[in-house]
């Protein structure tokens, strides 16, 4: 079952037209990445989804909750009630954290269920403390920001969007402001997270590391339309659209590679591999003279070795023997 489903959304700031008809369904339990260059829609295309803005047109729910509907070409918003509903069924994870600085760790926390959600102040607390131990901030939840690395921000602001028990976690460049080890510390939370409590995760990125290490489905938003979408091993070993095929090889590739017509093309990785780079034959524009070794390095590459000496020779041996044996010849 779609736990979100956004579809047809079309969305414009007077002439510049950000969305042009988007769709995009997340099953339940799914990690989806929507990945795609500066300037394609992405942080439009989370703001409808948050409600943080309207569309101009297209349908969106979460679930059986509906937040917007088309009627003659225009979106049609349910009322207050319906919208309150459905904002219980997301969480969502900013960049830049946002943390209130004057509230501590626990407070940044609980205050969403106990001033949105109404619930109460004893039983949101002890659910608070539990999450910051699973986060691994435990003693921390009387710290302010200020006090916190980034790191830990970003895990406390992953704490308030669960706070409220959501079905989907939408990050936002969750892990861009980090550096890479605690990048790959907030992925295997946000595995954890949708493995052990079963909550779908949808991650806004422009990051390709993230993509591989967590996702399982990859959405690629170019030009305000999803170009392409599918299972992360099959779009990123065949991708089909240009802007997947620039994402998935920035350097460029060759035609054989990423040529969508291809039935099939197999990428090979060598991991810890130590290679070097090879003359093998004359090079077609560089003389033949360039290649032959210099006398120096024929030198250094044939150098010659003693032959271990013979046993001394006795006194009845002629001189001739004990001449050829103190000769001690060399050997290649």
């Amino acid at each position: 079952m779609a736990v979100f489903e956004m579809r047809n959304a079309k969305k414009a700031f007077g002439a510049l037209e950000v969305l042009k008809g988007v769709s995009l369904k997340v099953e339940k339990g799914e990690v989806v990445s929507i990945i795609g260059p500066s300037g394609g829609g992405k942080s439009t295309m989370l703001r409808c989804a948050t409600l943080l803005e309207t569309m101009d047109s297209g349908t969106l729910a979460y679930g059986e909750n509906v937040a917007a509907r088309e009627e003659n070409g225009k979106s049609v918003y349910a009322g207050k009630a319906a919208l309150a509903q459905v904002r219980r069924q997301f969480g969502l994870v900013f960049q830049q954290f946002d943390l209130f600085p004057h509230y501590t760790v626990l407070k940044n926390v609980c205050d969403a269920p106990i001033s949105v959600q109404k619930r109460d102040r004893a039983e949101v607390e002890a659910e608070a403390m539990a999450l910051l131990d699973k986060m691994g901030l435990k003693g921390k939840e009387n710290a302010y920001p200020y006090q916190l690395s980034g790191g830990q921000q970003q895990r406390v602001a992953i704490a308030r969007a669960l706070a409220t028990n959501p079905k989907v976690l939408l990050c936002d460049e969750a892990t861009s402001a980090l550096d890479p080890k605690t990048t790959r510390q907030i992925l295997e939370l946000i595995g954890d997270i949708n493995k052990k409590l079963g909550i779908t995760v949808v991650i806004i990125t422009h990051q390709m590391s993230v993509v591989k290490e967590v996702c399982n489905h990859v959405a690629i938003l170019d030009d305000g339309e999803v170009v392409e979408e599918g299972l992360v091993s099959t779009v990123f070993s065949a991708p089909k659209s240009a802007a997947a095929r620039h994402l998935v090889f920035p350097r460029g590739a060759d035609i054989d590679v990423s040529d969508p017509q291809q039935q099939r093309r197999i990428r090979l990785i060598f991991r810890s591999a130590k290679t070097r780079r090879m003359q093998i034959g004359r090079h077609p524009f560089r003389s033949s003279r360039a290649l032959r070794p210099t006398r120096a390095s024929a030198r250094r590459s044939f150098r010659p070795t003693r032959r271990s000496s013979p046993k001394r020779c006795t006194a009845a041996c002629s001189s001739a023997c004990r001449t050829r044996s103190s000769s001690r010849p060399w050997t290649f």
